[in-house]
């Protein structure tokens, strides 16, 4: 895996899970705080795996990761509260 895009409004979780994919060897790593921004930079850019981290501040996350995965852009994780597990998985 060559490339990853953060999607997290929270700094300090961001700063965590690039933690994690340096120690992958995850060599390009981008970071965005919002599901518009992750928009717009995935029409530019290709990502091996994106990581959102729910919620954002424009959206709650799940339509972003579901788009990304219809579109065989990347491998996704969306990482949401248990509390909206349930929710999420239907």
């Amino acid at each position: 895996m060559d490339s990853a895009l953060i999607i997290s409004y929270s700094e300090k979780s961001a700063e965590y899970l690039e933690k994690i994919l340096n120690e992958a060897s995850v060599a390009d790593i981008t970071t965005v705080s919002n599901a518009g921004e992750a928009r717009r930079l995935l029409l530019e850019k290709d990502f091996d795996l994106c990581i959102i981290n729910a919620p954002l501040p424009d959206e709650f996350g799940g339509n972003i990761a579901v788009n990304i995965a219809a579109n065989g852009i990347s491998e996704v994780i969306l990482i949401v509260k248990s509390e909206y597990f349930d929710e999420i998985s239907e």
